[in-house]
């Protein structure tokens, strides 16, 4: 089994050496560096095959979702995770839709730690269950509207299902195998006609409604 190589970027020392602590006992994870902002992180991470960035949301000087959208466009093989803090799905969906494959809370276990590095680096996506249970019961709770889902087409509900695990539009693309603008205008159709607005809103109806695929 390939070993993994991870970057963890956090401002707060203590943070960082607890999670490097906790991951030191895993017999896959190797801690590959270390910083406290998302520039170093940037300049440490060109031109290496580091695995996995693991990024504070609340990073200074270039936050976290910048860092993260940073990663994504020129570090492409270095899978981003982002740990936000509890009760802001504004944050989790800001982390999704800036190409993050992973987002975590801050309270999340040790043990969900791990489950996501490995879960990123195997090219899937990996949401917290505390954020989908917020999704499902907390912040903003709204009924279930599953009564629109009937109106998609086969390829708008494919569009439909990455868009629900936070799959950026233009990967959504790549993996359906058509143009990035035919991807946005299936975007904007489903939008449409499950008046949803947003990422947050997309993971939150398939959660509400229990779609997945």
């Amino acid at each position: 089994m390939n070993r993994i190589s991870l970057l963890l970027a956090d401002a707060h020392k203590m943070a960082r050496q607890g999670i490097a602590n906790i991951l030191a006992t895993s017999d896959r994870i190797d801690i590959f560096a270390q910083v406290d902002n998302g520039l170093d992180a940037l300049d440490i991470l060109g031109g290496t095959a580091c695995n996995v960035a693991l990024i504070d949301y609340g990073l200074p000087g270039l936050d976290g979702i910048s860092t993260t959208e940073r990663i994504c466009c020129t570090c492409p093989h270095t899978q981003v995770i982002v740990v936000t803090e509890p009760n802001q799905l504004d944050q989790a969906t800001q982390a999704l839709g800036a190409g993050a494959k992973g987002v975590l809370l801050n309270t999340d276990a040790v043990e969900e730690l791990v489950l996501a590095i490995e879960t990123v680096v195997e090219g899937r996506n990996y949401i917290s269950d505390q954020i989908k249970d917020q999704i499902l019961h907390g912040i903003n709770p709204q009924p279930p509207r599953n009564q629109g889902i009937e109106s998609l087409s086969k390829r708008e509900f494919e569009m439909f299902c990455l868009l629900a695990k936070g799959t950026r539009v233009r990967d959504c693309a790549e993996q359906m195998h058509i143009g990035e603008s035919t991807a946005s205008t299936y975007r904007a159709r489903i939008m449409e006609k499950l008046h949803l607005g947003s990422t947050g809103e997309v993971i939150r109806y398939a959660v509400e409604n229990g779609i997945s695929r």
